[in-house]
C-alpha cells in the first residue's frame, strides 16, 4: 500500500465535501452551472463560448447554505463555552495551536466544518523530548502540547483493529504542506503526509509518528520514526487523535448535515441562471414587420430607417409594423421560490426538537431525550476537545487529572414561558406554596434567570434589604 492511499469512504465523500464547501464559501460557482452548449447546442464554438459566458455572469447566487451554517454557529457560541483547566493548561485560552489561536477561536472553526460536512479531527501534538520534561521548559513554552485542527479533506486514510473487546485506531494519515522561504523570498511548498500509527509488535502498544515528504520527482520518502513521551518519560499506548462527526465521534464518515440544503441551493442557482437568461433573452421589446418586400428593406437601409433612429418609418400599403413585449414567464421564478421554501424548511428542522407545537412542559421533557442536529454538533465538538485536553494533561502533568472540561452551550432552544405561567410561579413562591430554591430552579429552566448564576446569589438578591420582606423560603435558606 502506498502512503498516499485513500480510504474508500474518503474517496466517496471528498467530492461531496467539495461541493458543499464551494457552495458555502461561494467558490467555483460557475462549475455548478450546466454549460449552455449542453442546453442549446451550436455549431459555432465562438458563439457558444460568448453565450455561455453571458449565461454564467447573469446568474445570481443566494448564500442560503452559508447563512444557515452561520446561524447555527451563532446559536452554539451565543454564550462563551464553559472551560475548566488545571493551571498548567491555562495557555490554551490564548494559544492552543502554537499559532496564537485560542481554544474558543479554534473550536468555532471546527464546529463550522462539522456543522457543514460532519467531519473534522483534532491532533494532539507534542514536542520531541529525550525523556522527562522540566518545569522550566513548560513555563517557557518550549515543551508544551498543542491541539491542531485537521480538516476532513486532509484525513486521507485510517484503520482500526480489535484487541479483545476494545477497538483501537492503529493507523491514520493526513496531509500537510511544508513552507520554506527561498533566497529570493519566494515560498516553496512541499507536500507531506504525517503518519500516526500504533506499534503492536511487542507486548505493549506504542504510539509513533513519521513524516513522509514528496520529492521533486514525485516520490515519497519516509522520515524517521518519532516516539512521543509524556512529562515523566512514559510512552503513549494510543494514537493521539480525535475524530469529530455530526452523529458520533468514531472514525466512520457521517452523512454531511448540509448536503440537502446545499443541493437545493445549487438547483436554485441553476434556476436563477435560467431565469436571468430568460429575462435578458426575451425580456426586450421585439420590433416586427409583416408583408415586407426586399425593395422596402433596401429602402430602409438606404435611409437609415431603423427603430430608435427617431426617423419616421413608413410602410407600403398592406404592410404592418409593431413592437411586441415578451410574455410573462413565471415558471422558472416559481421554481426558485419553491426551492427557497424547501431550504428554509430544512434549515428550520435542524434547530428544532420537533415539528409539532408543544407546551413548555413537553419541550422541557423532550430536551433531555431529543437532540437537534445543532446540539449534537455542539456536544460532539465539546466531547472531542475534552478528550484532547485530557491528552494534553497526560503530557504536561504526567497523568490525567480529569480537571479539564470544554462544553459548548446547547441550551439555545428556549421553552415558551408565557406571562401567565411566570405570574403563577411567582405567586406560588410569594405565598409560600413553592420553595425558594424550586422557584429559582424553575425560573432558570424558563430562561428568566441566568442558569450559570448560583442559587445562593439569587437567594441573596431576592432577600436583600431593599426588596419586600419575603421571609418564607420554606426553611431552605
Amino acid at each position: 500500500m502506498a502512503i498516499d492511499e485513500q480510504h474508500k469512504q474518503y474517496k466517496k465523500y471528498f467530492p461531496i465535501w467539495k461541493e458543499i464547501t464551494d457552495i458555502i464559501n461561494q467558490e467555483n460557482l460557475k462549475d455548478l452551472l450546466i454549460p449552455v452548449e449542453s442546453i442549446y447546442g451550436s455549431t459555432k464554438k465562438t458563439n457558444v463560448k460568448s453565450r455561455n459566458d453571458a449565461y454564467q455572469e447573469r446568474a445570481v447566487f443566494y448564500a442560503i447554505t452559508a447563512n444557515t451554517v452561520k446561524g447555527q454557529i451563532g446559536l452554539m457560541f451565543s454564550k462563551e463555552p464553559k472551560l475548566e483547566l488545571p493551571s498548567q493548561l491555562e495557555y490554551v485560552k490564548t494559544n492552543i495551536d502554537g499559532r496564537g489561536n485560542s481554544i474558543f477561536q479554534q473550536s468555532k472553526a471546527v464546529a463550522k466544518n462539522v456543522d457543514a460536512i460532519s467531519r473534522e479531527g483534532l491532533y494532539t501534538s507534542y514536542p520531541i523530548t529525550n525523556g522527562e520534561v522540566s518545569q522550566a521548559d513548560i513555563n517557557s513554552g518550549a515543551a508544551v502540547a498543542t491541539i491542531q485542527r485537521i480538516t476532513a479533506q486532509r484525513i486521507i486514510n485510517w484503520r482500526e483493529q480489535s484487541f479483545g473487546a476494545k477497538i483501537k485506531l492503529v493507523f491514520l494519515t493526513f496531509t500537510e504542506i511544508k513552507e520554506e522561504m527561498q533566497e529570493d523570498y519566494t515560498i516553496k511548498e512541499t507536500q507531506q503526509i504525517r503518519e500516526l500509527f500504533l506499534d503492536t509488535t511487542g507486548e505493549n502498544h506504542i504510539y509513533k509518528e513519521r513524516v513522509w515528504s514528496k520529492t521533486d520527482n514525485e516520490n515519497w520518502v519516509k522520515g524517521e520514526d518519532i516516539t512521543p513521551r509524556d512529562k515523566n518519560g512514559k510512552l503513549f499506548d494510543e494514537i493521539q487523535f480525535d475524530f469529530i462527526g455530526a452523529e458520533n465521534n468514531d472514525s466512520d464518515v457521517d452523512e454531511p448535515n448540509q448536503l440537502a440544503i446545499a443541493r437545493l441551493n445549487k438547483a436554485h442557482f441553476r434556476n436563477s441562471a435560467e431565469y436571468e437568461d430568460n429575462v435578458w433573452w426575451i425580456g426586450q421589446s421585439q420590433p416586427w414587420m409583416s408583408g415586407i418586400t426586399q425593395n422596402h428593406i433596401n429602402l430602409m437601409k438606404e435611409n437609415n430607417m431603423y427603430v430608435g433612429s427617431r426617423e419616421l418609418m413608413g410602410v407600403p400599403p398592406g404592410e404592418q409594423f409593431g413592437i411586441d413585449g415578451a410574455p410573462e414567464n413565471p415558471l422558472v421564478r416559481q421554481a426558485m421560490l419553491d426551492k427557497v421554501d424547501m431550504m428554509v424548511s430544512l434549515g428550520a428542522q435542524q434547530i428544532q426538537v420537533g415539528g409539532v407545537a408543544k407546551t413548555a412542559t413537553q419541550t422541557n421533557y423532550e430536551k433531555g431525550t431529543q437532540y437537534s442536529v445543532t446540539s449534537m454538533v455542539a456536544n460532539n465538538v465539546s466531547s472531542a476537545y475534552t478528550s484532547a485536553l485530557a491528552r494534553m494533561e497526560r503530557f504536561m502533568l504526567g497523568e490525567v487529572t480529569g480537571e479539564s472540561l470544554y462544553q459548548i452551550d446547547t441550551d439555545f432552544i428556549k421553552p415558551d414561558a408565557d406571562p401567565a405561567l411566570l405570574k403563577e410561579i411567582a405567586s406560588q413562591w410569594q405565598v409560600g406554596a413553592r420553595p425558594t430554591f424550586d422557584y429559582i430552579r424553575r425560573m432558570k429552566e424558563l430562561g428568566e434567570f441566568d442558569k450559570d448564576k448560583s442559587d445562593e446569589d439569587y437567594l441573596d438578591e431576592l432577600f436583600r434589604e431593599d426588596m419586600p420582606n419575603l421571609e418564607n423560603t420554606n426553611g431552605e435558606e
